[in-house]
């Protein structure tokens, strides 16, 4: 599937965009992380999915009750409280377990943990910053202290609004082994 992909080149984007930019800089870090061996881990969207059917459930109820009027005030306020219940539920979710995660991984190998691999980049501004972090709980044992790279978009991209591939996943391979390399230290250093 990689190999469709670097065989498609790239639209040219506005550089003037950041939310475009942010997206195709996503999209290439995560396809790296994946090409590199790491299975995604679907866990939190599926989770997700079902927040939102239950959500949308309720909004069918209310909708559809197969009684008129006058006879559903009870069914209605009570599927318009459970929609704004479990809407709520599920942006407090996504505010909490996602943050500016983009991708969650499972791990490559027994001996390792997944990854969390994030990105941020602020509006109006150049600096694009990734983050690899352990998806591990942060009192677990193999938690370890995040890699974070953060460079100027103008290193990833050319005049004409073309992404630089291959510096741009140079730069996210070299992260990522920085970061696998941290994980194999702590390793050696738990025995």
């Amino acid at each position: 599937m990689s190999s469709e992909h670097e065989k498609l080149p790239r639209q040219a984007i506005n550089l003037g965009d950041t939310a475009q930019i942010k997206r195709v800089l996503d999209e290439v870090a995560s396809q790296v992380v994946l090409d590199a061996g790491y299975p995604e881990n679907f866990t939190i969207s599926n989770r997700k999915i079902a927040l939102g059917l239950l959500t949308c459930g309720f909004a069918l109820v209310a909708q559809f009750y197969p009684k008129t009027y006058p006879h559903i005030t009870t069914v209605q306020i009570l599927c318009v409280v459970g929609y704004f219940l479990l809407n709520t539920l599920l942006q407090v979710y996504m505010m909490i377990c996602e943050r500016d995660i983009i991708l969650f991984t499972n791990p490559k190998t027994e001996a390792n943990t997944g990854i969390c691999l994030s990105t941020h980049l602020p509006r109006f501004a150049d600096k694009y910053k990734i983050v690899i972090a352990c998806s591990e709980s942060k009192s677990s044992s193999a938690a370890r202290p995040p890699m974070v790279l953060e460079r100027s978009i103008v290193d990833w991209f050319y005049e004409d609004g073309h992404l630089a591939d291959d510096v741009f996943k140079k730069d996210v391979v070299k992260l990522l082994k920085q970061y696998e390399s941290a994980e194999t230290r702590k390793e050696l250093k738990d025995r």
